[in-house]
């Protein structure tokens, strides 16, 4: 899998996935903002940010700042910086698109899941980096527990990153 030029871990694919996915999670819904958790360089948020037609975007890393350059996150109008885990913060909105690509771990991801997709509203769109990645087994095991009787459906995935949208 070839990465893309920008520094990051994102493919051209996966990034023109998350565009794609987030013009739908915010074009099919009439309320929520969209949350990234996991922000590192601010990558994958760049493109969160020009493509959530006029929605707040959340930003949460929790990550040791000379690690996270938040310099090169989005900034303006509608975009809010948060250094600290979601959970910890109990943050609670309507959700129109979740993008989790923090702690990789299976009890990492289960808890933002748990805690964030509930807030996911109808026509919603949750999107995992690195699902199916050998190197991190825990993303696809969370998803399948976390939704285990619950109402979403596969939309597509390209490279690693997988995107579901909630359905009722």
């Amino acid at each position: 899998m070839e990465r893309a030029a920008e520094e990051g871990w994102y493919t051209d694919d996966e990034l023109a996935l998350l565009a794609r996915v987030t013009e739908l999670a915010t074009g099919s819904t009439d309320e929520g903002v969209v949350v990234e958790v996991g922000v590192y360089r601010g990558r994958s948020a760049r493109v969160l940010d020009r493509h959530r037609n006029g929605r707040q975007l959340h930003l949460f890393d929790n990550l040791d700042m000379t690690t996270a350059d938040t310099k090169q996150w989005p900034d303006g109008d509608g975009v809010y910086h948060h250094l600290a885990d979601p959970v910890e913060e109990e943050f609670v909105k309507p959700i129109a698109l979740f993008h989790q690509d923090a702690d990789h771990s299976f009890r990492a991801v289960l808890e933002h899941l748990e805690w964030m997709g509930p807030h996911v509203v109808k026509g919603g769109v949750i999107v995992l980096h690195d699902f199916g990645d050998p190197t991190y087994p825990g993303v696809a095991r969370a998803w399948e527990m976390y939704t285990e009787n619950k109402d979403f459906k596969f939309i597509d995935c390209a490279g690693h990153c997988a995107a579901f949208q909630r359905i009722k």
